[in-house]
Order: structure tokens, then sequence, then C-alpha cells
């Protein structure tokens, strides 16, 4: 697909609670250093620069914060409907390129990510790069045709990093709550269309859920302990990922 039919989306809710022991109050998780006065917001727009994407980005709780940085760029902000992660990649329509803010990984491969990405499924980006901390994140069964088919394969880190049919998404979520979280994207959602892409699969009709692997490693630095560890391993991480 070409970038333009896609609508790239940084997923910016929630309240950074994990990180308080660290940040010292709750703050957004992008605004947290991963360096001397660079924060991962910085280093999202930085990347995102580098590839010519333009993101809307989806918040809730600090939704005037970021409108308030982005409107010196060409960025957009939304307002994050109740629901979660499932409702935010709902409501821009189309295709989304879902992409969690709290996560370091290769961005340069996206627009080969975007290309390769079939109308009307989902597209996982996935990892074969090991880094400390991120167990919670292993477990990926890929047929050859890189369609997922289930989580047992231990040596393949998950992504929050995703292109999405919403139309597809519609079919597997539930009704979303007046409040609150509601269904978990890439547990609840994902693992029922990991199951039915595995009986379509074995029927040999087209997958609707497929990997993407990247050139790099994948650190989601939401709790204390990997945000430390990226915190004193940037150099050497940024390098990695930028290969």
């Amino acid at each position: 697909m070409k970038e333009r039919e896609i609508e790239t989306l940084m997923l910016a809710g929630g309240i950074g609670k994990r990180l308080e022991s660290i940040t010292g109050c709750n703050q957004p998780k992008c605004f947290v250093e991963l360096q001397h006065q660079y924060t991962a917001f910085d280093y999202i727009l930085e990347q995102l620069q580098k590839i010519g994407l333009t993101a809307t980005w989806s918040a809730d709780n600090y939704y005037y914060q970021y409108k308030n940085l982005l409107e010196l760029t060409n960025h957009r902000m939304i307002w994050q409907k109740p629901g979660g992660i499932v409702e935010a990649i709902k409501q821009p329509g189309g295709t989304v390129l879902a992409i969690a803010v709290d996560c370091v990984f290769p961005y340069k491969d996206l627009p080969d990510m975007i290309a390769k990405h079939e109308p009307g499924t989902i597209t996982w980006a996935v990892t074969k790069y090991s880094y400390p901390g991120m167990d919670n994140y292993r477990g990926m069964d890929i047929t050859p045709n890189n369609a997922i088919i289930g989580r047992s394969d231990k040596s393949i880190i998950r992504a929050p990093v995703t292109i999405v049919d919403t139309e597809l998404l519609k079919k597997f979520s539930s009704k979303p709550p007046s409040q609150g979280e509601g269904e978990n994207f890439y547990f609840d959602v994902l693992t029922r269309i990991e199951k039915v892409n595995k009986t379509r699969i074995m029927r040999g009709e087209k997958s609707i859920l497929n990997a993407y692997f990247l050139t790099g490693p994948v650190i989601d630095f939401g709790t204390p302990a990997r945000l430390l560890d990226l915190k004193l391993n940037f150099k050497k991480v940024i390098d990695e990922t930028n290969k």
C-alpha cells in the first residue's frame, strides 16, 4: 500500500503511573527523558521526520499538553475515546499504522512495512533481535508465508506496532465500554484473530493477520527497569535500530 493511504497514529493515552518511581510524578511516558534534555517525544518526532511520515496523536489524560507541543509541527491531535487502544485505532477509520509511544524500534523499517501490507488485513511488527526485559513480549507462531497463527515460538518478540484495517478490527472487537480501557488490543483482540487465522490457513484461505520482521531490536520502556536500562544503553540501542 502507499503511505498516503495509511493514517499514522501515535498511541499516547495513559498517565505513566508505572514510571512514577523514576519521574517523581504521573506524566506521559512520551515525556520521559531518554537522555539529558532529550525525551521520547523528541525521539519520535525525529524518527518520523527521517522517513517522511506525519502522524495523528491520540491521547486523553494529557491531550492539551500534546496539543500545545504539536502546534509547532505538521502533526495533529485527536481526543482518544473511552475504550483504550482498540477504540483509538478505530477512530481515524480506513487503514491505520498504530504505534505505541513508549517503544524504541527501527522506525526506518516502516516505509517497507507499509509497502508490503495487504489491504483488508492486519500486519504486526515482530523481531528476532533479543533485548533484556522483553520476555512478556516473546511468542509468535509464524508460517513460512508470514501468517500469524499462535504464540508459542519464544524466539520472536512482538512489537506494539501494527497496520490495521479498521473494518476488520470492528468485526473482532466487542462493544466499547462507556468508560475505562475496554479490551486489550494485543492480548484479547489479536489473540482472537490469531485463532481464526489459523483455521483459515488450514483451509487454504487468505491470511488476515501477517508478521513483518523488523531489522533491529524492540524496547518497550513502559516499566522502570526497562526505562533505566534504555537510558544507560541509549547510544548502543539507537545504533542497533538504525543499522
